[in-house]
């Protein structure tokens, strides 16, 4: 086991590098110049050699006057060390201000994760059992809606209906507490962006616990079980569902870094001060290294949450051997 952690933790070392590598060169597509954020516009008044002066004092501070390549490796120099660097327009480091968002992300995820799968895995197991019936057909034209209809979308319908035609939950943009503070209110702000950016994995989850139980159904000891007289009920809740819920697992642990990269448009739409929206209003304000260290931030949880998937997978199934 433990050798097999070290594989892949060595294999996801050069996955890092080239994602930061492509971030980092698409940032320097964008148009504009950092500096320029940090320096109110010139004016007629302005002395043009003053202000091209300090200018260049700024891109000399923050490196940005240096070659791509070595802008690029001295940042890696300072990753390697623990030091995500410092925001060109807040001057705050950039690992503080990861860990500071990273709790209302965080809390977003969570909740957005425990209304899809408190819906999704009871929803698509009435649909294996009841294949065809009304609630299974009902329940398959709401997957497929939920998958096509974009985020956006969705959460602009929710704001519409529960805050303005039907006030009974607060409008984007107000305080929102962290739901360790204020459980309550945390958790009432809370339903429409997670709402918004759970339906989508509730939807691929449910067609898949559908799916897996019906193939699992179908399996010589499942009619076995039925043959010895078991109720319907252990049938499915002891002896198949263990085994179809095998490939939902690994869905379930995979679709918790989609809920924390998918929070960028939600926490954007509903004003919630995260990560997503941090990273937002660099990429607007050509904010390189607050990018970067989201970035490196985010694929560093993906390569943990899906190395964890695949050891919790090894568990539940015992035929699965590790191999390196």
């Amino acid at each position: 086991m433990q050798a097999y952690i070290l594989s892949r933790l060595t294999q996801a070392i050069p996955v890092i590098f080239i994602v930061t590598l492509l971030v980092f060169l698409l940032l320097q597509m964008l148009p504009g110049d950092p500096a320029l954020a940090l320096l109110p516009p010139a004016d007629n008044t302005s002395d043009p050699e003053d202000y091209e002066a300090a200018l260049d004092r700024i891109r000399a501070e923050y490196g940005l006057d240096d070659p791509l390549p070595v802008q690029y490796a001295k940042w890696l120099q300072k990753v390697a060390k623990g030091d995500l660097g410092t925001s060109i327009r807040s001057r705050q480091p950039v690992t503080e201000m990861l860990i500071d968002k990273f709790p209302m992300t965080a809390q977003l995820a969570l909740v957005s994760w425990i209304i899809a799968m408190s819906i999704a895995v009871p929803v698509g197991i009435i649909g294996a059992v009841r294949r065809n019936s009304p609630v299974d057909i009902g329940a398959t034209v709401l997957a497929m809606g939920g998958v096509a209809m974009p985020s956006f979308f969705l959460g602009i319908l929710l704001i519409l209906v529960f805050t303005w035609w039907w006030p009974v939950l607060p409008a984007p943009g107000g305080d929102l507490p962290l739901l360790w503070e204020d459980p309550g209110r945390a958790a009432k702000a809370l339903v429409l962006p997670a709402l918004t950016l759970g339906v989508g994995s509730t939807a691929s989850v449910m067609r898949l616990t559908r799916s897996s139980l019906l193939e699992t159904l179908a399996q010589d000891y499942v009619r076995t079980a039925r043959a010895k007289g078991l109720s319907g009920q252990r049938v499915v809740l002891v002896h198949a569902l263990r085994n179809a819920l095998l490939p939902v697992a690994t869905v379930i642990g995979i679709q918790w870094v989609q809920l924390l990269s998918g929070s960028v448009i939600i926490e954007q739409m509903f004003a919630i001060p995260g990560m997503g929206r941090m990273a937002v209003g660099a990429i607007q304000g050509r904010d390189y290294v607050v990018v970067q260290g989201f970035v490196l931030f985010v694929a560093i949880l993906v390569i943990l949450f899906n190395l964890t998937v695949d050891i919790l997978y090894g568990y539940l199934d015992p035929r699965i051997k590790f191999v390196r």
